[in-house]
Parts: structure tokens; sequence; C-alpha cells
């Protein structure tokens, strides 16, 4: 087996980078009703050229794993929770959550809403850009999503703050701390958690010395820069092949009294502060056992 995922399968690059631009290809060029006829199909042919397999999907509440196609297709339909909230690790990530809840939408920043491949995706399946403002700005805005029928589809959300990810060493085993804007009343959000067999997945963080002139005077300060999603793909279409778990918890819910109305529940600060632990809790509860 070490034979086929560390020596073998690197060496099918020129396989896994054209299944992964065909996929990519296909996915924007074919018709939505197709796309989501084998949308599982089209997201495992993607974490299989990045050189991602998973092993096992297991249900937290009943601690089994979803061992068979039917077992875990049954899973996902009997699960009505609207947010999915998962811990951001790679930039395969988007493929994984596709892979398990099948057709989804996105919650995303709006600086990336010109990105052709997410735009794309967004027009088929829907999405809501949130904008970096206040700290009840991106709750606002998916309680909105919420409120309008239209908008059936689960949203998936990686609530970590990306700052603290970036200045921080990543691993399966830490969670960063959360930003509320996911956390919107009266919709319960089911974490997700994955656990990697190999922490070479998941994105690297750099040190880098910029010099810096002061009154003459020449400053070494020290940044923290992320690999970017381009390095990231290209380091792992030559990588081995790696298995990761995926852990379905028990969702949470903060359920407000019909005599309190919801923009009362935004704007205190507090009980979002108590929906957001909640959640964080359960996760870290899960990744601190990897």
């Amino acid at each position: 087996m070490f034979i086929i995922t560390h020596i073998l399968y690197p060496l099918l690059f020129p396989i896994r980078f054209i299944l992964y631009i065909s996929v990519h290809i296909l996915s924007l060029v074919l018709p939505k009703y197709i796309i989501e006829r084998y949308f599982k199909e089209f997201n495992l042919l993607v974490l299989l050229s990045l050189g991602l397999y998973p092993n096992n999907i297991i249900d937290k509440r009943t601690n089994k794993k979803l061992d068979n196609q039917n077992n875990h297709d049954n899973h996902i339909k009997q699960n009505t929770t609207r947010i999915i909230a998962f811990q951001h690790r790679t930039f395969a990530d988007i493929y994984i959550i596709n892979y398990i809840f099948g057709p989804i939408a996105y919650v995303y920043r709006d600086i990336f809403k010109n990105n052709f491949i997410i735009r794309s995706y967004i027009e088929k399946f829907g999405g809501i850009a949130v904008s970096s403002g206040t700290k009840t700005g991106k709750t606002k805005e998916l309680l909105a999503y919420f409120e309008n029928p239209n908008n059936i589809r689960k949203l998936a959300i990686a609530p970590e703050d990306i700052t603290d990810i970036k200045t921080r060493e990543l691993a399966n085993n830490k969670l960063g701390n959360f930003r509320s804007g996911a956390f919107v009343p009266k919709v319960p959000i089911q974490p997700v958690c994955v656990k990697f067999f190999d922490t070479n997945v998941i994105w690297k963080n750099y040190i880098t010395n910029s010099y810096v002139n002061i009154n003459g005077i020449i400053k070494i300060e020290s940044i923290v820069s992320a690999e970017s999603i381009h390095m990231w793909i290209l380091r792992r279409l030559f990588s081995s092949l790696v298995y990761f778990d995926v852990y379905l918890l028990e969702e949470c819910k903060y359920d407000i009294t019909s005599t309190v109305d919801s923009k009362d529940y935004i704007n205190n600060i507090n009980n979002i502060k108590k929906y957001k632990d909640s959640v964080r809790e359960k996760m870290l509860n899960t990744v601190m056992n990897f």
C-alpha cells in the first residue's frame, strides 16, 4: 500500500493534472441538472486528482461509521440543518463538503466575487457574498438569505478568523477563534470536522523577512504569509495519496423566544457570542481528540 500511495500515485501527475482541469471545465460548460446528478462523483474526482481520498464518514451522534452508500445518502437526506460549519485547513475543503452534502451554497468574502470559477459556481448553486464590516453585518446578511423562500440550499461557512489562521501553525487538532457573523438566530448549525492522516496536506504559512529603512537604520521585520491556492494545488498534484476522515457532529441551536425579535438578538453581541462559543466547543472537543 505504501508503494501505491507514496511512490506510484505521485508519478501519475500528468493524469491527475488532466483530470483536475477536465472536471472543472465540465462543471463550467455542462447543464446544471447533469452536474447535480453526478455532483458527488465530480467532487470525488477532484479530490483524487489532488491526492485526497475519504476513508470514513463518522456520525458523532451515534459514533457509527456511515459505511455504505445508502447509509450515507439516507443520512444526508434526513439532515435538515441549514448551515454547515467546517474548520478551514486546505483549499480542497469545498470539495470535501460538496462530496458529503451534495450541491450546497457557500458563504464567501465579497472580494472573491470577481473570481471566474467562484462566480460560475454561485450562478449554478447560489451563495452569499458577505462584506467585511461590523460584527453584526454578516449575521444580517445571512438572516436575509434564510428569510428568502427562494433560497433552499444549505449554506457552508468556515467561521474561523482568517487572520488568526494565517498567524499560527495549522494542525488537525487546533481551532482558531470564530467570527460572529455565521451565527443566525433560529438557524441550526451542524459542525463538521475533517481529520487528515498526513498534515502535509494542510496549507503552509511562511515567515519571510522584510527590510525597512527607518531614519537610515535598516530594520528586519518578520511577516507571516499564507501559501497561495495555486502553489497548494501544484504541490498536491505532485504529492502522495492521503486519506481523511469526516466527523458529522450533533447540530447546535440557539432558539430565541417568540417575544424576542431577531434584530434584538443580532444587536445583543452576548447572544451571538454564546451561540458561537457553543459551536466552537463542540468542534474543539472533536479536533482535540484527533
